[in-house]
């Protein structure tokens, strides 16, 4: 019962559409986990038929419990959370099931773990990335970064603290603001970002105005980041090229 509610539920598993774009493009994609509403088995199985496929770049989230109504799903189908699922895959690479269980072979898991730079709770958020690094995470994906300061802060004391997880900053700079309302309004623990600074370019001042603005950014945050992720435009956009074309210069 518990595997066909979760079947029901998961109508596209994002592990086989990353599997589809792998194989079109012929490119590695990293992929999204969550783990809210799963066992750990249909987890598990999701992923070793992912890996089996070339899937191997994983970043492991929390999520949200579904709900129904005004209750709680009445199905618990266990608490996992992402400390647990990079266990687990840490568990399949180092030859042993989430149960512990010998397994046939080996996986190669690039294994990612989200910080969030606008948690409210800094050190609540600190702490829960100590967590993600000992369950054995291989480097960590922010949020989108709209605050600046609060982004360099925060990973400033992620070093002090001792994480030392290489950092993959995102940015969505493309969209609109209904992003940094949703991030305001629905993701629990978030801080309110700042308005865009005048300096850095927002997508009214012109077709260069976000590729300034993430430019900027990601000069600031260099000596904390080991590269970007871009949410990209839902149709092809001229920006894109110019901002990965302003990012492949900074490498050099």
């Amino acid at each position: 019962a518990g595997d066909r509610q979760e079947t029901s539920a998961a109508r596209v598993s994002p592990v086989a559409a990353a599997a589809v774009v792998r194989e079109r493009t012929n490119v590695d994609v990293i992929v999204t986990m969550e783990a809210a509403g799963r066992s750990m088995a249909g987890l598990q199985a999701d992923l070793l038929g992912g890996h089996a496929l070339g899937i191997q770049s994983v970043v492991c989230r929390s999520g949200t419990p579904w709900v129904a109504g005004d209750y709680p799903d009445p199905y618990c189908l266990g608490d996992v959370d992402s400390v647990r699922l990079i266990a687990a895959l840490a568990g399949l690479n180092g030859g042993a099931d989430w149960r512990g269980v010998a397994a046939p072979y080996r996986t190669r898991f690039a294994i990612g773990a989200c910080v969030h730079t606008t948690a409210a709770d800094v050190s609540q958020e600190l702490a829960r990335c100590r967590e993600k690094a000992e369950a054995g995470a291989h480097f960590l994906v922010t949020d989108p970064i709209y605050e600046v300061s609060a982004a360099s802060r925060l990973l400033r004391e992620l070093r002090g603290c001792g994480v030392e997880l290489p950092v993959l900053a995102v940015f969505a700079p493309f969209g609109d603001a209904r992003a940094i309302t949703r991030l305001m309004h629905e993701v629990p623990g978030t801080v309110s970002p700042s308005p865009p600074r005048s300096g850095s370019g927002t997508a009214a001042e012109g077709p260069a105005g976000p590729v300034a603005a993430v430019v900027d950014i990601v000069s600031e945050l260099r000596e904390f980041i080991a590269g970007v992720i871009v949410h990209a435009p839902a149709s092809p956009d001229s920006r894109m090229v110019s901002l990965i074309t302003e990012l492949v210069s900074m490498r050099r």
